[in-house]
């Protein structure tokens, strides 16, 4: 089996991948929980400075092409920093970088730039005042269009298997039990949701992303009950990280062979190992959804890479699109994104508004056709979700239409539609 390795330059900091086959807090006040709280305000999606002199290699499996060799052959062994399997994290690159790209070894290098949560800054999360009745979830605003009673008598997710990439989650949380698998990845660290009470990012604000992934999972868990939650901690407290960590949490979700992998997330920029192992996703069968961001204005990264089912919030009647949402090119499907319910951690519950709550949507109707059709045929029961969507105002704002999922169960015929990954 051929490897390559693929190199990209993006200012001081550096990101390099390895690897080309062919063959085959704020989600959170202080806690405790305060009931009627207000959570998660952030001023804006900039995530933090660039590790300077840090570089990233995404490496094959086989000896010709692991890292420690190649880095053992340039004479950059002794600048890893960090290196799980084939990534690596080097700082102080000493060299020049065209040496790198003339390395036929070498597939990708870039920025380790930061990733941020595709949050807007004048929306906030709100804490449930009232119990909760699980029950009838499915009667509140946001889900009603989704019209879960009635799709849950037809497929409920099982047997699907979806990967959310985020803040971790409450492991503990009783909305959470029986449905999330835990996998233990040593250079990603614990997924219970933690908060340290510290402002990392340095953005005047501390821990405002906690709850984040809880709140992702438990959206995930409504619309699609049968099915199986991986989660993979990839960002902090404060809803920040790496191209790195993304690509650890990526690489650690194509291993675990689950079928879905939710990116409620969103990147400053481009970012060339990200989409190469994007890519080895969907070549596995893999759907990846993303949220299209809340921009009101573009889809972001990863959203915006073809091949990826990008997302847009829409109201909870589904008609029009948020007015925060991202729209065009790159936002294949809208959902419910506006004061939508799920849990929080503490065993608490929680109202959030934003395009990764539609993405968690999404994802789990993704969960529920794959889990109708069967895993060997997602490609077909995404096909599905795309045809039989409906419009959404303004015109034009999403490429396929909102999510109608019971029509998606049970019409195998539907509009045509454009292929995501020949979208651009």
């Amino acid at each position: 089996m051929q490897r390559c390795l693929l190199v990209v330059v993006s200012a001081a900091v550096i990101l390099v991948a390895v690897g080309c086959e062919s063959g085959s807090d704020r989600f959170r006040a202080d806690s405790p929980v305060d009931p009627g709280a207000h959570a998660f305000e952030r001023a804006g999606n900039s995530g933090p400075e660039s590790n300077e002199g840090t570089i990233v290699l995404l490496g094959g499996a086989d000896a010709a092409a692991d890292p420690v060799e190649i880095l053992r052959d340039l004479g950059l062994e002794h600048l890893v920093t960090a290196i799980s399997s084939n990534l690596a994290r080097l700082e102080n690159l000493p060299i020049d970088l065209t040496e790198l790209e003339l390395d036929p070894r070498i597939v990708a290098v870039q920025s380790n730039h930061g990733v941020v949560l595709g949050e807007p800054s004048d929306l906030t999360m709100a804490f449930f005042e009232g119990d909760v009745e699980t029950t009838d979830l499915d009667l509140r605003p946001e889900f009603r269009p989704l019209r879960l009673a009635e799709v849950h008598r037809e497929a409920d997710g099982s047997g699907i298997r979806v990967a959310i990439l985020d803040t971790g989650v409450d492991t503990v949380h009783p909305y959470l039990q029986g449905r999330l698998e835990l996998v233990d990845v040593p250079s990603l660290g614990p997924v219970q949701e933690t908060a340290d009470g510290i402002d990392d990012d340095g953005d005047g604000f501390v821990d405002e992303a906690y709850g984040h992934g809880s709140h992702v999972a438990g959206i995930v868990a409504t619309v699609a009950p049968g099915a199986t939650l991986v989660p993979f901690r990839i960002l902090s407290d404060d809803g920040v990280g790496t191209a790195y960590e993304l690509a650890l949490g990526l690489r650690a979700a194509i291993h675990a062979d689950v079928d879905v992998i939710n990116l409620s997330l969103s990147i400053g920029e481009e970012s060339n190992v990200v989409s190469a192992l994007i890519d080895r996703a969907r070549a596995q069968g893999i759907v990846v959804v993303a949220s299209g961001g809340n921009t009101g204005a573009q889809a972001t990264y990863p959203a915006a890479y073809p091949g990826v089912m990008g997302t847009g919030a829409t109201v909870a009647d589904m008609t029009v699109l948020a007015e925060f949402s991202a729209r065009g090119a790159g936002i294949a499907l809208a959902a419910p994104g506006t004061e939508v319910l799920s849990v929080y951690p503490g065993g608490s519950w929680a109202t959030a508004s934003g395009s990764s709550m539609s993405a968690a949507v999404v994802t789990g109707a993704m969960a529920i056709v794959g889990s109708k059709l069967g895993v060997d045929v997602l490609a077909a029961a995404e096909a599905r979700l795309l045809r039989t969507a409906v419009a959404v105002d303004p015109d034009g704002s999403v490429e396929h239409g909102g999510v109608d999922l019971l029509e998606a169960l049970r019409s195998p015929v539907g509009r045509p539609r454009v292929e995501l990954n020949q979208r651009r």
